[in-house]
């Protein structure tokens, strides 16, 4: 039986823009991650990012009004409701392989006025080896959860991310055709992901996959504090997108029988491991307030939260 507990959603939010008649617009899926810093301040500085497919920054960057450059994310709060962040363009950074590898990320850390929790990079699937305890693989079959945008109810007060269910359908044997005729790393995925959950997470129960039910442990990165969470889910990686049967241009139907674009209900999935890959573009940056940590630490000044 499917399990996704609510909290999980807690790491996901919603991306936007501003239009040219200054209207903000959703466009996309993202999700806050973290990872441990250095072994002497790591109860003091763990940075936090944003994730996303980088293409759903590409259509923010073709889409917003000229005069105002920025990506719209928008957050719940602690206090009840939720509130749009403005965050400069020039700031998501890029797959250094992008458009092969479809992610971009955001180092921002969360702070206590909002409602989310930052996935922990342990907790992240490295070359699809999935329990550091075990070599257990992903799987053909394998039950997968992922969690994001839905326009028709993206959610008043709140962010109210969905959530979908789906199977593996196929391994990274040989490199995918995405959309827009790229070769690409990906698994597929048997689910009806739409616009919208582009940026998603995707994750994998290992409790259900060891027929079992025992947490394992782990931690989570509420704005300041860590948040004790179950340890049986693994990241696995990241919503790129899905096929309409119009995407195939070796089919025989004539064009104006194809109009509505019919979803073939696969999905695609950027493996998790290309996250960690993006995250060595900030190594310099995270290496400086390494330093600054430190020296505030040697100097007796309270860290700042």
């Amino acid at each position: 039986m499917a399990y996704f507990p609510s909290d999980l959603k807690k790491c996901v939010v919603f991306l936007g823009f501003k239009d040219v008649a200054n209207q903000k617009q959703f466009a996309g899926s993202a999700f806050w991650i973290s990872r441990p810093g250095p072994e002497d301040i790591k109860s003091e500085y763990r940075p936090a990012y944003l994730v996303t497919a980088a293409h759903v920054i590409d259509d923010i960057e073709k889409k917003c009004a000229p005069n105002d450059k920025s990506v719209l994310i928008r957050v719940n709060e602690t206090k009840g409701n939720q509130d749009w962040r403005e965050t400069p363009l020039r700031f998501w950074k890029r797959h250094p392989e992008y458009p092969s590898v479809d992610i971009a990320v955001l180092k921002v850390q969360l702070d206590t006025s909002m409602d989310h929790v930052a996935w922990p990079t342990e907790a992240i699937a490295d070359k699809g080896n999935l329990d550091k305890d075990s070599d257990r693989n992903l799987e053909l079959g394998d039950e997968v959860f992922f969690s994001g945008l839905f326009y028709p109810h993206t959610g008043t007060l709140r962010n109210i991310p969905i959530v979908r269910i789906g199977n593996i359908a196929a391994l990274r044997e040989e490199p995918v055709l995405s959309r827009n005729g790229k070769p690409m790393d990906l698994y597929l995925m048997e689910s009806r992901s739409i616009g919208g959950l582009s940026g998603s997470p995707v994750f994998v129960d290992l409790a259900a996959l060891k027929r079992s039910h025992q947490p394992t442990g782990g931690l989570m990165a509420a704005g300041s504090e860590m948040m004790p969470v179950s340890g049986r889910f693994k990241l696995i990686g990241v919503v790129h997108g899905h096929f309409d049967w119009e995407d195939n241009p070796n089919d025989s139907l004539d064009s104006s029988s194809n109009q509505l674009g019919v979803n073939m209900g696969i999905a695609m999935v950027i493996p998790s491991e290309k996250i960690l890959e993006n995250l060595e573009v900030f190594v310099d940056e995270e290496n400086k307030e390494a330093e600054e940590v430190r020296k505030k630490e040697e100097g007796g000044t309270a860290i700042s939260k």
